[in-house]
């Protein structure tokens, strides 16, 4: 796997990491009025907000269903396995593969 490849991950594990969080902390109905719960939801708004009308959330009394941050969090990983795919694609052939065959 590549340097580009990596970056790509691992900036997908930290958006899903917080998606994640956001999700749990909702369906839990953590305080609002909480400092990390109030930045955990404003900095994870901006990677929801694409989401918000596609699905509803589902509210139960102080729970939340956030159907937009898990559908966030379906489509960021597919876009990222998919540059991956298509950097893998793109690039040329592993180096040594490459010396192993100008050996022969």
């Amino acid at each position: 796997m590549g340097y580009v490849s990596r970056i790509i991950y691992v900036v997908l594990d930290a958006i899903e990491a917080l998606l994640v969080v956001r999700f749990a902390f909702r369906l839990l109905g953590a305080d609002r009025s909480n400092q990390f719960v109030s930045w955990l939801y404003r900095t994870s708004e901006p990677l929801v907000a694409p989401f918000q009308d596609a699905f509803a959330p589902t509210v139960t009394h102080r729970s939340v269903a956030d159907w937009p941050a898990l559908t966030a969090m379906i489509l960021y990983a597919l876009v990222a396995f998919l540059a991956v795919r298509f950097l893998a694609f793109a690039s040329p052939a592993d180096h040594r593969e490459s010396k192993f065959r100008n050996v022969a």
